[in-house]
């Protein structure tokens, strides 16, 4: 349903192949905005080829998301959500949001969420961190990894230092 949707609102309105072995997709050098694609079905040798004005890469291969263990997280009364079920910051408005993970989804969410967001904190495994403002930002703090979290709402980190926050954000794969 969702996909037919997106495809409808953006004018894609072939149905996706399934059993198809992508050969190879390159840009064509002499069209700046195509791309060539070829592909065989599984089980088949002749390659078919088509031009295309784009190329979206969908590989599945976060389909299962990985929760980190987080001592006390069964009674901790905040709000939970992984980084796959995230689309925009407005639910976040005033809140104060603890993002575990800084890798490529963790930087990019916790920058979008500080704009609506009272408060980011990021949780991270680089070691020895110090607890200390993101540079251009006055909303995010870097933390070391989360020790553990208390019914009261508080997130305690490995240095000591603690917020009490409203949502724990997992970027975590």
């Amino acid at each position: 349903m969702q996909n037919n949707i997106f495809r409808a609102k953006h004018g894609v309105f072939s149905s996706p192949s399934n059993n198809m072995e992508v050969v190879r997709v390159e840009q064509i050098e002499e069209r700046d905005k195509e791309w060539s694609a070829e592909w065989r079905t599984r089980g088949c040798d002749s390659v078919s080829r088509e031009v295309f004005e784009a190329v979206v890469v969908c590989t599945g291969h976060q389909s299962v998301l990985q929760l980190p263990a987080v001592a006390g997280i069964e009674k901790w009364p905040g709000y939970q959500i992984h980084s796959h079920n995230y689309r925009v910051p407005e639910p976040f408005k005033d809140q104060i949001v603890v993002v575990i993970a800084y890798a490529a989804s963790g930087s990019e969410i916790s920058r979008e969420i500080a704009t609506e967001a009272k408060q980011v904190h990021i949780a991270t495994r680089v070691p020895n961190v110090q607890v200390k403002k993101l540079e251009n930002h006055d909303n995010i703090w870097l933390h070391m990894m989360i020790d553990h979290v208390c019914e009261g709402g508080k997130v305690v980190f490995q240095d000591g230092s603690f917020v009490y926050a409203d949502t724990i954000l997992y970027c975590t794969g």
